[in-house]
This record gives structure tokens, sequence and C-alpha cells, in this order.
């Protein structure tokens, strides 16, 4: 018999009370889901990790577990799609260590309301210090009562990797530390974009959690998370009435992001193959492997239509073809269709073609193909020969639009990122012109496959830098290059000391491209356009930043080529590295930085006879 509950312990239980918090789909807004968030806890501790860890100490969090447990659901049902969305719920794992612990109560409590055991998702978490046996043991009794399992908090606990590998959970929430300005952090960015990754390529959904700008929701969508949580969707509520089923200003950025527009999973041929129930007999999917059509592999969803993963004709073969096989299947004491689950890639049917593409050439899981799903339902199947010939087609129409020596985006795709980036006038943005310094001279005099060769490298020096990743660059022809930056969640002082960051480190690299003895002088000579041999300054870069404020000023993308020219020509006839301009609401530009060149990029020992070109 269990310990008996105090006093102070029912009086704990008659202050708390939940507030819930949309989990959503990111590119269609559709609620997914609901985290079960304790509140109440404040009437006697001073917070809620006290409150457990006290009712830990007196014995008493079993049942603390049971009354939180209870009251989430009695709430949960109150949602007019209870039936549809799913309830996330925290456990503590130290309810098992307790001696009154049995199995079975949540699922008698959910049977009395009608809810099915698939909808309800218990978060796992690494706050305390548990052995790899402790989390299988308590991720195991859970999933065998069908219920879902959420790693969260990931990234911030005492041994994620080993935790994920060992659990292999339902979901990964990867901590609000992480989301929190990922989109301006090449490190946290590289972080995020490696657990998405990975966690795909185990079968396993990505929850961002703490997402509270529109900045971060973009850089969580475009990285491949599958859902949302966070302020920007919407704070959590103890008021059922605030709550949506779905949020429309989340379908509304993916509608609108210029990235929703790259080629998607959606827009390729899926086929549907029809699934099997979790539940079904197995002598129904015996039929299915033996019927004229074999399938090489059937998908095997939960009541919702939501995957679970899949069962293989390789799987079954030694059931279907053995002596006792089918009896082993089908007996008393046969197993489920559940229980013959093989995880397996999923993606959505937003994702990109070469997020999909990438996720089967590194798993062995999808070699018959990838299961598509939308809003989190079984879609149908996509075939390697579909993804592969759609990778094809995207490679050569990217290709047409790139510039052949950088492969980055040539003058039509800078021409329809402006056009989208214009179109937004609420949002800040700067915009920048990279021109070589003495490039001419240095092309004459060491020809042109240097003179390539230095285009690519300052290319490589985008990629490397991360520049890219952090905004759009293009590769307008020659040795102009040109960037878009936009501004929100990042200051302009910020850009304009990147920009000369990047210059500088050209200026650098370009001078293992000049011969030794032309480095020790800080000069070359080679011929002027008159065909005179004179001192030019080594090979450098220099940038013109264009900056166009948010507000009402209207401009279009013909008028950028005009408005940078401009920027280009300062720069140039004043020799400086960088310059930062800024337009005013009546289109009138005022100098905000000027910074003058690093004398080994652009001077040679000799400033009287430079020549600029």
């Amino acid at each position: 018999m269990g310990p008996v509950v105090g006093e102070h312990w029912k009086t704990v239980f008659s202050h708390l009370d939940f507030a819930f918090q949309p989990i959503c789909n990111l590119h269609t807004g559709s609620c997914y889901g609901y985290e079960a968030l304790v509140r109440g806890w404040d009437a006697h501790f001073g917070s809620v990790h006290e409150m457990l860890d006290a009712a830990f100490a007196e014995r008493q969090i079993f049942q603390l577990d049971l009354e939180l447990r209870a009251l989430a659901i009695a709430k949960f049902i109150r949602l007019p799609n209870h039936g549809s969305a799913k309830l996330f719920m925290n456990v503590d794992n130290r309810v098992m260590e307790m001696a009154d612990y049995h199995p079975g109560e949540t699922n008698r409590m959910l049977a009395e309301h009608g809810i099915a055991s698939s909808s309800v998702c218990f978060e796992i978490s690494e706050r305390h210090r548990v052995s790899a046996g402790s989390a299988l043991m308590t991720v195991g009794t859970y999933r065998d009562q069908h219920f879902r399992i959420a790693l969260d908090d990931f990234g911030t606990g005492f041994s994620g990797l080993q935790m994920l590998y060992e659990t292999q959970p339902d979901f990964v929430k990867v901590d609000r530390f992480f989301i929190g300005g990922a989109n301006t952090d090449s490190r946290k960015s590289l972080f995020v974009k490696h657990v998405v990754d990975m966690a795909h390529l185990l079968g396993i959904s990505v929850i961002a959690e703490g997402a509270e700008t529109e900045e971060e929701l973009h850089f969580c969508r475009e990285i491949g998370c599958d859902l949302v949580q966070g302020y920007f969707v919407q704070r959590p509520t103890t008021e059922l009435a605030d709550l949506r089923e779905s949020y429309p200003h989340l379908a509304e950025l993916a509608q609108n992001d210029r990235r929703s527009k790259a080629m998607r999973l959606r827009s390729l041929p899926v086929e549907y193959v029809e699934p099997v129930g979790a539940d079904d007999r197995v002598d129904t999917l015996i039929e299915r492997f033996k019927g004229a059509e074999r399938p090489a592999y059937v998908a095997v969803v939960e009541g919702s239509g939501e995957p679970l993963g899949i069962v293989t004709e390789q799987t079954m073969r030694p059931y279907m073809y053995s002596q006792y096989g089918w009896s082993l299947l089908t007996g008393p004491s046969g197993r489920t269709i559940r229980e013959l689950v093989t995880r397996t890639v999923t993606c959505d049917v937003h994702a990109g073609i070469q997020d999909a593409l990438g996720l089967f050439s590194v798993s062995t899981r999808a070699q018959n193909g990838i299961v598509v799903t939308d809003n989190g339902c079984y879609a149908g199947i996509l075939a390697p020969s579909e993804l592969l010939s759609a990778l094809h087609e995207f490679d050569l129409e990217s290709a047409r639009d790139s510039n052949p020596l950088t492969r980055l985006p040539g003058n039509a795709l800078i021409n329809e990122h402006f056009r989208g980036d214009l179109a937004d006038r609420d949002k800040g943005r700067a915009f920048v012109y990279f021109d070589f310094d003495q490039f001419k001279p240095f092309n004459d005099l060491y020809g042109f496959r240097v003179g390539d060769r230095a285009i690519q490298v300052f290319g490589d020096l985008l990629r490397s830098s991360g520049a890219e990743k952090q905004f759009f660059v293009g590769h307008v022809g020659g040795d102009d290059f040109i960037a878009s930056i936009g501004l929100v969640g990042r200051k302009i002082d910020e850009v304009v000391a990147l920009v000369s960051d990047l210059c500088e480190r050209f200026a650098q690299s370009a001078a293992s491209l000049h011969s030794a003895q032309d480095r020790d002088r800080g000069c070359i000579m080679a011929p002027d356009r008159d065909g005179v041999v004179r001192r030019f300054g080594l090979l450098g870069v220099s940038a013109g930043v264009l900056e166009i404020p948010s507000g009402e000023l209207r401009i279009a993308v013909e008028d950028i080529p005009a408005l940078l020219g401009a920027v280009k020509r300062r720069v140039k006839s004043e020799r400086l590295r960088v310059l930062h301009e800024r337009l005013t609401p009546s289109g009138a530009r005022v100098e905000c930085i000027a910074i003058p060149r690093n004398p080994i990029s652009g001077f040679c020992q000799n400033t009287a006879e430079l020549t600029a070109l």
C-alpha cells in the first residue's frame, strides 16, 4: 500500500491548474497538439521543480503525478479538437522509483473519456541524471501502453546523444537556448541543423521550442524542423477559449516566404500505397504481401492516420515461408502488426527535395523510398526514382541560373530574390555590392586562370565564413558580387563590420596568388589602360552598403543597380574599403560609415604612383 497523502499535499493539489501551449505545423499552422504546463504551484513553492523535488523527498511524487495527469486530461477533453490533437505531458523520471508506483492508471483515465493512448505524448526530460537502464525502463513502460515519447530540452541535459540513441523517441524537442537567435548565430544554426538531420535519419520528428520571433520561425522552417512551439505562435494560457485549432499567421508566413517557392515534395508524384492499421490483424498484412501486386513494404499508421513506420516483405518472409511462421504470427500468442513495425525516414510534403534526397542518400532505412506526411498524417510513398529524377531537374535548373565559375546564384535568381525582398516594406534591408580592386592589372599580369581562381577564392570565402547562410549572396559576373541582408534582429553596424571583415580576409587570402616579389614590395607592375606599365596595389575587394530602412519608401528591383552603382563609384573614387549609405524617405542618400582600405589591399609602397582602376 502506498504512502498516505497528507493534508498539506491535498491543499497543494487543490491549487493546481494547467496552461496549454499549442504545438503547430510550421507550414500550415495546423495545431498538432498542446503541451500541458502546470500552474498554481506558486501558492506553496518557489518553482515547479521545487514542488517536484519536495514531492520526491516526501515520497508523494507518484500521487502528485496522478493528480496532475487527471487534471490535464480532464481539461484537455474540453477542447473541441481533442479527438484529433495530442496532449503533451511532462513526466518526472523519478516516479517509477516510488514503492507505490504501478502502471496503467493513465490508460484507465483515458478510457473513461474515450481517448486513445496514442493521443498522449510523455515528455522525458534530462533534468535529473538517470541511468540508461532507468531511461529505457521508463520509455519501455509507456511505449508498451502505446503512448508517444518526446525527448524534452534536448541539448541541455546530461547525456543527450546517448538518450536519443537508447530511447528512440517519437519526437525531439530542441531547447529554446539553441532556437533563440539561431537565425543570426552560425554555431547555433549548425547545431540545430545536425540535430534535425540526425533525428530525421532515425525517423524522429523535431519540435522547435521557444520560437519568439518571425525570424526564428523562418529559421526553424528552413532548417527542417517539423513542428514549432513558442510565444510567436501563442503564449501558454489557462483559458481554453483562447486556444485555436489552427494559426493562420504561420501559414501566411510560409506562403509569403520566398523559400516556400523552392521545389517541395508536394510537387512530386507521391504514390498512395494503402497503409495498414497498427492494431489490424496480422493475417491481413500477410495477404497483402502474398497478393498479385506484392509490395516491397507497407506503411503502418495509428487510428488517426499518423505513420508509425513500415513493415517490409523481408521482415515478413521468415514467417510466411517457414514451417511454424504462420502459427507464430496468428496463434493465441501471436504478434501484432505494431510489434513488426520498423522505423523509417519520413518527410513532410512541404520539405525541400534536396533535404529529402540528403536523408535518402545516407540512410539505409530509405532504400525503398520515403514515407511522406501531410499535417502529420500519412500521404503516401515517394519512390527513389521519382526523387532522383526531380533532383536532376532541380540541379539543371539551378545550373542554368547560377554562375558557372562560383556556382552562386546568377542574375535571374538575384532579381527574383531582390524582388521578394523589396515587396516587404515592413523589414529594413541592406544591399551590398562587392567589387575587386586592381583586378584588371592583376588579371593582365597573371593571366585569366589565376584571375578566375581569385574569383573562386572570394566565392569560397563567402561560403566558409557563413555569409551565404546568413544572407543571400549572388554573383553578378566577372569580379562583381552582390548580397541582400535582412535587418530584423540584426544591427546595421554588425552588417558593416561583417562586410569589412570579408574584405580584409579576402585581401589576406589573395596575397598568396601574387608572386613572392610582388608581395614583398606590396604592389605589382602592369600595363594600364593606355598600355603604360605602372605600379598597382595588390588585389583586394571593396564594398558599398546601401541601407533601405523599413517604411513606405518604394524601391523597384530595377532601381537597385543604379543605386548600388552610385555607392560603388564613391568607394572607388575615394579608395575606401567599405562605404555605408542610408536611403531617406525622400530617396536621398546619407553617408553613415566610411572605412578606408587596408594598405595590403589597394595601395603600393609608392602611393604617389598608384593608379586605381
